[in-house]
């Protein structure tokens, strides 16, 4: 009787057999760590002095920044609380459209990543004014589209263009910084 030689892994083991364990611990690792840092966010935004203080006082800041910015470009709003208003069309800046959730979930991908601590504290330092950055344009383009087309309009803007436009600019600027934080692999020296 013959004996076979197997080079290649047991029929289906193929890939599970392949991926080294300290990788899949990295993996587990970046999933528990990005899970707590989530985790203890909505634990902390359940806070009453968060929810019922900090929260709306930070939406009103939202409000008071983008309706100073569409002054400067010369819309005539007011800003009450929350709430940017030119004559009878207003907006109200609500849980959602904050930036919070999206930033929360660059920062918490940013600690779980397995890169030097000094490169996650210049990445979340630098993505999360980023990312707050972009909410305002995306507050003034929501005012834009509120003042001059229809309600249909500034709805699926709202609601179908910008909701997951930032979700995906959260996780496109999350990778760039990924990309750059681990140390450039060292070249072999020829022998």
């Amino acid at each position: 009787m013959a004996k076979s030689s197997r080079s290649g892994p047991a029929p289906g083991r193929a890939q599970a057999d392949e991926t080294p364990r300290s990788s899949r611990g990295s993996v587990f690792r970046f999933v528990l760590v990005f899970a707590l840092v989530m985790g203890g966010y909505y634990a902390a935004s359940a806070i009453p002095i968060y929810r019922d203080t900090l929260f709306p006082k930070y939406l009103e800041l939202n409000a008071t920044v983008s309706g100073g910015i569409l002054r400067a470009l010369g819309q005539a709003v007011q800003t009450h609380g929350e709430t940017i208003s030119e004559g009878a069309v207003s907006i109200s800046i609500k849980k959602g459209c904050d930036a919070i959730a999206p930033t929360m979930l660059f920062v918490a991908a940013v600690i779980a990543f397995p890169a030097p601590w000094r490169r996650r504290f210049i990445g979340m330092f630098v993505g999360a004014p980023v990312l707050l950055l972009i909410n305002l344009v995306r507050i003034i383009t929501l005012w834009y589209a509120r003042k001059y087309a229809s309600v249909d309009t500034f709805e699926r803007l709202h609601v179908d263009v910008w909701q997951p436009a930032f979700i995906f600019l959260a996780l496109v600027l999350w990778m760039i910084w990924a990309m750059r934080a681990l140390p450039a692999p060292q070249q072999e020296q020829g022998a």
